[in-house]
C-alpha cells in the first residue's frame, strides 16, 4: 500500500523521577509492586513512543468542513504545535458522503489525499417521507468530488442510491464499445479518481451511470471484488468494458432483474479470476459463443448462475468446466423439467454443488424427485463430494416419510456430504456404507458375538433409504470370525484394556473402520483423521488400506435409557 510523504513521528520520554524522601518499608514494598505491574502492562517506563501518521496538507481545513459539515463524519486528527492534521488511518471512523447535501459550490476544489478508509460510502444516504430512495444527481457535484479526494486507500468503496440528471447514451441498445479492456481508445472517460481497494460496491443505478462510474476511477493497482446491487435498469454488461482493475477477482451481480445478456470484456478475455454471481436475474440470459468458451475453459472457485446459462455453458463450451462450488438456481416447474433429462458429452468437474429450485406463482410445479435430481447429477458431473439441494414440496421417495438417511454409494461413489430439504421440516442426510462404526467399550463383545447384527439390520432398512431401491449399504456386522478382544491399529491397547480403565480415562468409543472389522480407538482415529486432513489426503485402515469415509453420520452402539445396548444412526459430536 502507498504511504504519503508526509509522515510524522512523536516521541514522549519520561524523565528519570527525583531523589524521593527514605519511605517506610511497606510503603516501599508496595510502591515497587505497583511499578511492577505497570511495567508488566505498559512497557519499559524510561521511554513511552507513540507514533502519529498525519498527513501534511495545506487542504486541511476544507477537507475537515466537507466531511464533518454536510455529512456529520467525524475524522480522526492529530494536533502538534497547535497544528492540526488529518490522521491517514481512518479506519476507525465511520465515512458516508451524503450527495443530496452538497452542491458544486460546496464541494472544495482540493480536499488531503491518501486517507485510508475502512470503507467509504457515497450516495443519497438520510431519505425520509416522500423523498425517493434515488433521486437524480447532479453530476457536477459527484465528479468534483472524485477530482477532490484524489486518491483514497480503503477496503470497501461503495456508491448507492444514485443517478445522474445529465443525459446519457443508453447502453442497453449500444454495440460493444470501441474502448474495451485492453484497446486504447482517445475517447475514454478521463480517470479523475485513484482507488487502492479490496471491494467497490455498486447499487441502485443505471447502466450507463455505473459505465461513467467505472470509467473515472483509476483501480489499476488493485485486486478486487466488484459487486452491483439492486439494479433493473441494467440490461447488459457491456458498460463493465470501461472499468481497469489490475485483477478482478469476483464479479458479483445481484438483482440486475432485467438483465440479459452477459457479454463483456472482462469474461471474454477470462479476467475475472476466482468467482462469478448471477443472482435474481428474472430473464433468460444470453451469451456469445466466445463468452460461453471463455466461461467453461477457465477453473473457478465458486460459480453462481441460473440453470439455462449454466446449460449453455456445458453444452456450448469448449472444455469440461472446472468449478470448485457450484451454485445453480432453476425454476422447479413443468415446462423446464426437460433440464433433468439433459446428458452432458463432458462432465462438469465439481467439488461442491448447491442447487436451488425456486417456486413460480401460476406455474404447475414439477413432478420431478429427489432420484430424477441425482440421477441429473451422476449424468453430468463428476468428481462431487459435497451436495446442497433446498426447496419444499420436492416429491421424495416414499420411504424418506420416516427415513432421515439417504444411501447413494452406487450412484456417486466420492459423495461424502449431503444437506437436503426436500419439504419443510424433512432434512435428509448422506449415509455411507464406509463410515465408521462406533461402540462403546463395555458393548464391544456384544456386538462381536453377533447379538446386535438383527438389530442394525432392522434399524437399517426402517432409517437408511437407498436411492437405487436395488441397493443397500453393507452394514459392519459381526461375522464368526471377529475377535471380541482387538487391539487398536494405532495404539495396540485391546479391548480389555480400555474396559479396565476408569471412566474418565478409556476412550467413549471404539470405532469398526473396515468390513474386515479392524479396531481403532475414538482418539487415535481422530488424530490420524486430522494428520491425513492436514496433508490433504484420503483416510484408509492402517490395516486393509479400505477407504474411511466421514459424512458426519454414523451408526453408534451404546446403552439406551432402558439400560440395554441398542444400534441407531445418528451425527455424532466430534468431541465424542
Amino acid at each position: 500500500m502507498r504511504h504519503s510523504s508526509h509522515l510524522a513521528t512523536r516521541k514522549d520520554a519520561h524523565t528519570p523521577p527525583k531523589p524521593r524522601k527514605r519511605l517506610p518499608l511497606r510503603k516501599i514494598l508496595v510502591a515497587l509492586a505497583a511499578a511492577f505491574l505497570y511495567t508488566a502492562v505498559m512497557g519499559s517506563t524510561t521511554e513511552i513512543t507513540t507514533t502519529v501518521v498525519y498527513l501534511d496538507s495545506p487542504y486541511t481545513h476544507q477537507t475537515l468542513a466537507f466531511f464533518m459539515g454536510a455529512s456529520g463524519c467525524i475524522l480522526e486528527t492529530y494536533t502538534a504545535n497547535r497544528q492540526t492534521y488529518i490522521c491517514k488511518d481512518q479506519r476507525g471512523s465511520k465515512v458516508e458522503v451524503n450527495l443530496k447535501a452538497y452542491t458544486p459550490e460546496t464541494v472544495p476544489e482540493h480536499m488531503v489525499e491518501g486517507m485510508l478508509f475502512e470503507s467509504l460510502t457515497i450516495g443519497n444516504m438520510h431519505m425520509h417521507g416522500t423523498e425517493k430512495q434515488h433521486q437524480p444527481l447532479n453530476r457536477e457535484v459527484l465528479e468534483k468530488v472524485f477530482r477532490a479526494l484524489g486518491t483514497v486507500y480503503l477496503e470497501t468503496l461503495a456508491i448507492i442510491g444514485v443517478d445522474i440528471e445529465a443525459p446519457f447514451q443508453d447502453t442497453n441498445t449500444l454495440p460493444r464499445p470501441a474502448n474495451a479492456l485492453g484497446v486504447p481508445s482517445t475517447t475514454q472517460i478521463p480517470r479523475i479518481f485513484k482507488v487502492c481497494a479490496e471491494e467497490i460496491e455498486l447499487k441502485g443505478m443505471s447502466a450507463e451511470f455505473a459505465g461513467w462510474i467505472l470509467g473515472s476511477l483509476d483501480v489499476s493497482e488493485s485486486n478486487l471484488d466488484l459487486c452491483i446491487y439492486d439494479a433493473p435498469a441494467i440490461a447488459n454488461l457491456l458498460f463493465l468494458d470501461n472499468f481497469n482493475p489490475n485483477s478482478l477477482l469476483t464479479l458479483y451481480l445481484h438483482n440486475l432483474e432485467n438483465l440479459t445478456n452477459i457479454d463483456c470484456a472482462l469474461l471474454e478475455e477470462k479476467r475475472v479470476l476466482r468467482e462469478l454471481t448471477i443472482q435474481g436475474a428474472n430473464n433468460y440470459l444470453s451469451a456469445s459463443l466466445e463468452t460461453l468458451q471463455a466461461i467453461s475453459t477457465k477453473a473457478w472457485e465458486r460459480l453462481q448462475v441460473p440453470a439455462d446459462l449454466w446449460y449453455n455453458i456445458v453444452v456450448l463450451g469448449d472444455s469440461a468446466i472446472v468449478v470448485n462450488s457450484l451454485l445453480l438456481t432453476i425454476n422447479f416447474i413443468q415446462a423446464v423439467d426437460s433440464f433433468w433429462g439433459m446428458a452432458c458429452a463432458r462432465k462438469a468437474e465439481v467439488g461442491s454443488l448447491d442447487v436451488r429450485l425456486l417456486a413460480v406463482l401460476d406455474e404447475t410445479p414439477s413432478k420431478k424427485g429427489l432420484k430424477d435430481i441425482f440421477m441429473w447429477v451422476c449424468r453430468c458431473f463428476v468428481g462431487t463430494e459435497e451436495i446442497r439441494v433446498v426447496r419444499s414440496n420436492i416429491p421424495a421417495p416414499t420411504r424418506t416419510a420416516v427415513s432421515s438417511y439417504l444411501y447413494m454409494e452406487p450412484l456417486l461413489p466420492k459423495l461424502k456430504f449431503l444437506y437436503c430439504s426436500p419439504t419443510n421440516g424433512l432434512y435428509l442426510y448422506l449415509y455411507s456404507g464406509k463410515s465408521t462404526l462406533w461402540i462403546v467399550p463395555e458393548a464391544y463383545q456384544e456386538w462381536a458375538w453377533g447379538n446386535l447384527n438383527n438389530q442394525m439390520v432392522r434399524a437399517s432398512q426402517e432409517f437408511i433409504c437407498p436411492i437405487l431401491e436395488s441397493t443397500h449399504p453393507g452394514l459392519f456386522l459381526a461375522s464368526p470370525n471377529t475377535s471380541p478382544n482387538p487391539t487398536c491399529l494405532v495404539c495396540g491397547q485391546s479391548v480389555n484394556d480400555f474396559n479396565e480403565m476408569g471412566p474418565q480415562t478409556r476412550p467413549k468409543y471404539l470405532g469398526i473402520v473396515c468390513k474386515a472389522g479392524h479396531m481403532a480407538c475414538h482418539p487415535c482415529l481422530n488424530k490420524l483423521s486430522l494428520e491425513k486432513h492436514s496433508a490433504k489426503e484420503l483416510l484408509h485402515c492402517p490395516e486393509c488400506n479400505d477407504e474411511i469415509v466421514d459424512t458426519g453420520i454414523n451408526g453408534v452402539i451404546r446403552k439406551n435409557i432402558q439400560g440395554l445396548f441398542n444400534f441407531k444412526i445418528i451425527k455424532l459430536s466430534p468431541r465424542c
